[in-house]
């Protein structure tokens, strides 16, 4: 297992991915934003937390004026050859 803090500046989003090995969760600390998980789409805010299964497309956008700040946490610990993002 690993975790990380990581933030997602104001009006950006992460790239849609997926893992084949690893699973996540997300811990939002503090800010809001849009939990993109598969089709759905989710509003997220702080004290949330997203549980995101090995193979499932996912991403996150913050359209906020603040930073979205969260915990992720892996299990396996984090790989980054296991980041697969789609084209396009």
């Amino acid at each position: 297992m690993s975790a990380a803090l990581a933030i997602v500046d104001p009006g950006k989003t992460s790239p849609p991915h997926w893992h084949e090995a690893t699973e996540e969760i997300y811990m939002i600390v503090s800010g809001s934003g849009l939990m993109y998980l598969g089709d759905a789409v989710r509003h997220v805010s702080s004290g949330d937390c997203v549980s995101i299964p090995v193979g499932l497309v996912h991403a996150i956008g913050n359209p906020g004026p603040e930073p979205l700040t969260m915990w992720v946490a892996t299990s396996p610990p984090y790989d980054e050859q296991d980041d697969f993002e789609i084209d396009g």
